[in-house]
């Protein structure tokens, strides 16, 4: 094969890798460009007359409680960009540990429990760090579960990619209002709320 056939096809083949290369960012940019447009429209959108009392559309009942989900899909909570969900934990039950995929608020609205949060991305999550208290004994400690007493009226505000759990340890069934951001950054599949309990 002579030098210049073989010149001639290695630019052909280099013209037809930045043309191929050129359409895929193409295509991918317009994608980006049509799903920014689709939530912008969303939310400018929204012409909500009054606000509406709903009830849960799906109630799941376990040993330890009851949880009602809202209908994300519902005009309102579409507009505000966010899902709902209220745990009914029982006297000594447990909300098992749960990620979602989005930031979330928790409202206690009546009640007093546990609540443990595991936050991500180091690699000692698993190791104790030791503490000296006063009287000089040791006690060991979670570097990255954070477990703190809720009760009535208390509001928790965790970061997306956290996983969580609540505890009932008061006299009273624990309920617990959760209120979801689908439409923050963090939620990047789609507009959607996704829990998954480890």
């Amino acid at each position: 094969m002579s030098s210049s056939t073989l010149f001639s096809l290695t630019l052909c083949f280099l013209v037809l890798f930045n043309c191929g290369f050129a359409q895929i960012e193409q295509v991918t940019s317009r994608h980006e460009q049509q799903q920014a447009r689709r939530r912008s429209s969303q939310h400018s959108e929204c012409q909500l007359q009054r606000i509406n009392a709903l009830e849960p559309a799906r109630r799941i009942k376990s040993e330890a409680g009851v949880t009602e989900i809202w209908d994300e899909n519902d005009e309102q909570f579409e507009c505000a960009g966010v899902a709902v969900i209220r745990h009914t934990i029982h006297k000594r039950g447990l909300l098992l540990p749960a990620y979602t995929n989005t930031p979330k608020l928790v409202y206690v609205e009546q009640g007093r429990g546990i609540q443990g949060a595991v936050f991500p991305g180091c690699p000692e999550t698993f190791q104790s760090s030791g503490q000296y208290s006063r009287d000089g004994s040791q006690s060991s400690e979670d570097q990255h579960q954070k477990v703190r007493q809720v009760r009535e009226g208390d509001v928790v505000a965790l970061p997306s990619g956290v996983a969580d759990w609540f505890y009932n340890n008061g006299d009273s069934p624990l309920v617990l209002v959760q209120l979801l951001d689908t439409s923050n950054p963090a939620n990047q599949l789609d507009q959607d709320f996704r829990a998954t309990f480890t």
